[in-house]
């Protein structure tokens, strides 16, 4: 583009072109300006606010801002409604303005099909309006929803803010969240909570389908969960229901919207279908529908497997078989009485009771992918041995059970129990960390331990002794030798607490009994 054009000078005000561009398709700011009529209105806020849009105009390609007369629009279609908010399709007449390249003037792309956004008892809100307006564009090229202007409804006097045709499409991937008349639903029976139903709602949801717009599906199968006296429990009703999603695209369960019960005057949350789907082995309901994972059906396969395991020692297979039954979660650790057999690449340390392994056939644990127990073959685990542990003690077993109550992404995970052929002695089967305690980390990466990584660190710490905490427990010895460091990454880590055989109950603590560490006891 030769710089020519951009010494050009506007023909009609003389003026120079503000760049090249704008030179070479004859674009003139000021003229441009004085072409558009003075706007007027009966509210100085909305002037204020035409002429401050106006004058972000910097660009041929920019939306030029306007008062649109409410007859301009025809095929006025509601497509939502709310307490606050109305939102209509329709077809403006004329259309838009817009600067022709070709032609070098405004021109008028005409039939042009708008969202009509009207805000309840706008005249009286302008605020409210203004702040909602300067959320969206006039700009063509940037990726936020935009605004041609604004408009009246004669009769009821609220403003109306009409856009662009895009804001179908950015709110096609979600749900729409509405009030539901309770009347709305055919209970087609019960589920296997006595809080939960499925049902037909008549209407059905609300959403947007390309090319056809807004509509509704009717008979929609949706799952109602009801709490009890939840008319009275209007923080935990709505807590539960921030828990769930109304955006498709994401994999959590979906929720339409709230209804309530006219008798019990309990509310309801009105959810997808899937939440009720049933168990194919018990047809009971799944408890997590999502993943299909039924508690009963998993329980039951580990008691119907007790006979073909044991580890000839009364107490642990008690120990073992009272870990599987409480499993209450996908995410629980399946615990198992491992053959010391099953072990391979052992490296002992001379000096440790702990030592690396691999284990053959790997942890037991659901998959959310293939929905069924799955195995994670030559996992890399340690073996955390206990000298002359052949009669077994309650200290070992109090230990596991601290790793089992914890089952948490800050605590060391425990896989079962083992025992050596040749010393009889048993051994606890842990997750394997990458990393070293946090002491040793420090000393070798002290050049890395800048302020963003301390801050991590405090924080992971914090989270797991909440974590502990939480679970009326305390873990009393703890200190950094105790603190694993997840990987040995400098940039992506996490910190593992481990050594739980001091742990213990809250209140259960022996005054007489020194607990811990003698280095990092207090002298006291």
């Amino acid at each position: 583009m030769s710089s020519r054009n951009y010494n050009r000078k506007c023909e009609k005000c003389v003026g120079q072109y503000t760049n090249i561009l704008n030179a070479e398709y004859e674009w003139c700011k000021t003229c441009q300006t004085k072409y558009l009529e003075t706007f007027t209105n009966e509210n100085e806020k909305i002037v204020d606010l035409f002429q401050e849009i106006r004058l972000k105009v910097n660009d041929p390609n920019d939306i030029l801002f306007e008062w649109i007369p409410y007859d301009q629009f025809d095929n006025i279609k509601e497509i939502g409604k709310s307490d606050f908010v109305t939102v209509n399709s329709a077809i403006w007449k004329n259309g838009p303005l817009s600067y022709s390249y070709f032609k070098k003037e405004l021109t008028r792309v005409s039939e042009k099909k708008v969202v009509l956004k009207c805000l309840h008892n706008s005249q009286n809100n302008i605020n409210e309006l203004l702040s909602e307006i300067k959320t969206y564009s006039i700009n063509n090229l940037d990726n936020i929803l935009k605004i041609y202007g604004i408009s009246q409804n004669p009769d009821t006097k609220d403003y109306i803010m009409v856009l662009h045709n895009e804001y179908f499409g950015k709110c096609c991937k979600k749900c729409v969240f509405e009030w539901i008349p309770y009347d709305q639903f055919n209970e087609i029976g019960k589920g296997g909570l006595t809080t939960i139903c499925l049902a037909i709602w008549k209407d059905g949801p609300l959403y947007y389908e390309y090319m056809v717009g807004w509509t509704r599906e009717s008979d929609k199968k949706v799952a109602l969960k009801c709490l009890y006296n939840s008319q009275n429990l209007a923080s935990d009703f709505l807590n539960e229901v921030s828990t769930y999603s109304i955006d498709y695209i994401d994999d959590n369960f979906k929720i339409y919207g709230i209804s309530q019960n006219p008798n019990t005057k309990d509310y309801i949350m009105v959810l997808q279908y899937e939440y009720c789907e049933k168990c194919v082995k018990c047809n009971n309901n799944y408890v997590d529908a999502q993943y299909k994972w039924c508690e009963l059906c998993q329980v039951n396969d580990l008691e119907n497997n007790f006979t073909n395991w044991t580890s000839n020692n009364e107490k642990i297979d008690r120990f073992i078989r009272e870990a599987q039954l409480k499993i209450n979660d996908l995410s629980n650790i399946i615990f198992e009485w491992i053959p010391y057999n099953q072990f391979y690449d052992i490296i002992k340390d001379d000096f440790s009771t702990i030592y690396s392994a691999k284990w053959k056939d790997g942890p037991l644990s659901y998959s959310i992918v293939k929905k069924k127990l799955t195995r994670q073959s030559d996992k890399e685990v340690s073996l955390k041995s206990l000298y002359n542990s052949k009669d077994i003690n309650d200290e070992f077993l109090n230990e596991a059970k601290a790793y089992l109550i914890m089952n948490s992404n800050f605590i060391l995970n425990i896989y079962g129990i083992s025992q050596d052929p040749k010393t009889k002695d048993y051994i606890m089967v842990l997750e394997s960390i990458a990393g070293e305690n946090l002491n040793d980390w420090v000393n070798h990466n002290y050049k890395d331990f800048n302020w963003p990584n301390k801050i991590r660190i405090l924080f992971y710490i914090i989270q797991s002794l909440k974590e502990i905490h939480q679970k009326q427990m305390i873990h009393r010895d703890f200190h950094t030798g105790n603190m694993l460091i997840s990987t040995n990454s400098v940039d992506n880590f996490n910190i593992i607490i481990s050594n739980m055989g001091s742990c213990g109950e809250v209140g259960n603590t022996d005054e007489t009994k020194i607990y811990g560490d003698i280095r990092y006891t207090a002298p006291e």
